[in-house]
């Protein structure tokens, strides 16, 4: 720098402070500040300076994208490696696949290096869903077992019996909600009580609706239609964009992953859950 700028209160800009009576001074714009360039007291001059920001701006490198500008992968938190348990992940966004705690955490914790093409995964999941598992024949039989097991529980379920134990329930769960509002009980006690006794409440509401709920009667010839739009519509869904086939692979699988274990006879991975 050849100079130094600095900044100086404008004559107008002190007051005094209501309490103390000291003088203190005020935020003023900067169209009122004061200001004097000093050469002389430059630290170096302006041609070392120039070329110092100039070889520093050929040296900086570009940054890195953040987290949130990457794109995120098609079954990013849907694998998991069948050795160890870990998440099953691409290393540094280079197009492979491995056990993300072996790379994190060595071989101490899990043993598998098996390491497979992104690519080739996620092509091997997406054909296995349309020809082995989206079929029309696996979901109609999938169809007929769930119903079947409605039933199953519906017949040796009560709906009078669980009414019964949800309204006794709620009585409790009143008073000790009125006891808590009027301050007779301490709260680090009675808020976690609250709070099982709501999740409670819910576990009787949804056994008393499947108690009650109607049973479809299994009919297959009524039920092919639905089950082909419903394909069709899962169908779109994969060839659909990033969001799309995410949301519709998170509803074919739900909380549990894909589990991913070395095959030695291929020396590839298989995917199982």
């Amino acid at each position: 720098m050849e100079g130094i700028l600095y900044k100086t209160p404008a004559p107008a800009a002190w007051g005094t402070g209501h309490a103390t009576g000291t003088r203190r001074p005020k935020r003023v714009s900067q169209a009122e500040w004061i200001t004097r360039t000093v050469p002389e007291l430059a630290i170096i001059g302006r041609h070392l300076f120039d070329r110092v920001r100039d070889l520093k701006a050929k040296r900086a490198t570009p940054a890195r994208k953040t987290r949130a500008s990457r794109t995120t992968k098609l079954l990013a938190g849907f694998l998991e490696c069948g050795a160890c348990g870990g998440g099953f992940g691409e290393v540094n966004h280079k197009g492979w696949l491995q056990c993300s705690w072996r790379r994190d955490r060595g071989d101490r914790v899990c043993q598998s290096t098996l390491r497979v093409p992104t690519a080739a995964v996620e092509a091997c999941v997406l054909n296995a869903i349309r020809e082995q598992i989206l079929t029309p024949e696996n979901v109609e039989y999938a169809a007929e077992r769930a119903l079947a097991e409605i039933a199953k529980a519906r017949a040796a379920s009560d709906p009078a019996a669980i009414r019964k134990e949800l309204d006794a329930f709620m009585v409790e769960r009143n008073v000790l909600i009125d006891a808590h509002i009027k301050g007779l009980t301490d709260p680090r006690e009675s808020e976690p009580r609250l709070k099982a006794q709501l999740e409670r409440r819910h576990e009787l509401e949804r056994r008393l609706a499947a108690a009650e709920a109607e049973v479809t009667p299994w009919d297959p010839v009524a039920l092919r239609p639905v089950i082909a739009a419903a394909l069709r519509e899962i169908h779109t869904a994969l060839e659909g964009d990033d969001t799309a086939r995410r949301d519709a692979l998170r509803a074919l699988f739900g909380p549990d992953p894909l589990r991913v274990y070395p095959d030695a006879r291929r020396g590839s991975g298989r995917k199982g859950r």
